[in-house]
């Protein structure tokens, strides 16, 4: 809908990130408190997921932190962490058609969020803001850190600001025209076309619904969740090789 329309205002459009943008705000656009590792944790669910702001803020949580340190998602969370018997940990994610436009009220859409994508850590990211924080089990995972360690009982609405604060960090004196909070989800789909994934790939891991432009081709076939694992790992790399060509 987007695509077809070319955005909707022209003051509203937000710009995608390159692969460096990102390496540089991944870099060097966080700090190591309690609000940088916040922002951090924000960006990198967005962009992965990829999210919408709208989306993000509503992703829920309940776990438990055992007394070393491990921990236990609830098999209602919303987000968990799995541990398969073979093969690497991965964040799943079951967004609802309360959660997000593109998904409606009688269907639910899986996000899989491998453990290294892009030069990040996802499920590092989390857990490790899990152990430190605590955020309300029950409540809203990117909940706003308050004070020390209180948190604000609200919906986190700050996404757009986060991502340019860090891009303002990471590259200081560059123009902040285009960058936004919808920055982190078109960076994905972008990264994959560059990176030769076909129509149906990118559809099905950003949760796009084109069965009009697709027909009876998408029906048929979808991007399971350990495809869509391989394709976020292997994203930078076949980037990378794009690039050298």
């Amino acid at each position: 809908k987007v695509a077809l329309k070319d955005y909707k205002k022209d003051s509203e459009a937000m710009r995608p990130l390159d692969l460096d943008e990102w390496s540089g705000l991944m870099e060097r656009g966080f700090d190591d408190s309690r609000s940088g590792r916040h922002g951090r944790l924000a960006v990198v669910l967005a962009a992965v997921g990829p999210f919408r702001p709208v989306a993000a803020k509503r992703l829920t949580i309940i776990y438990t932190v055992g007394a070393r340190g491990d921990i236990v998602y609830d098999p209602r969370s919303v987000v968990r962490v799995v541990r398969p018997e073979r093969g690497r940990p991965y964040i799943h994610i079951v967004v609802r058609g309360l959660m997000d436009k593109n998904v409606s009220s009688n269907r639910v859409r899986h996000v899989p969020i491998p453990d290294e994508v892009l030069g990040v850590q996802p499920v590092a990211l989390l857990e490790d803001w899990l152990r430190r924080e605590r955020p309300p089990s029950g409540g809203y995972l990117l909940v706003a850190p308050s004070g020390v360690r209180g948190f604000y009982s609200t919906q986190y609405t700050a996404l757009g600001k986060a991502v340019q604060r860090a891009y303002a960090r990471a590259f200081p004196g560059a123009s902040l025209e285009g960058i936004g909070g919808a920055s982190p989800r078109k960076s994905l789909p972008q990264w994959m076309h560059e990176a030769g994934h076909s129509v149906e790939e990118i559809s099905d891991v950003g949760g796009w619904a084109l069965r009009r432009h697709l027909g009876a081709v998408h029906t048929y076939f979808k991007t399971t969740l350990q495809q869509q694992l391989a394709i976020k790992r292997a994203l930078r790399q076949r980037l990378l090789a794009v690039a050298v060509q």
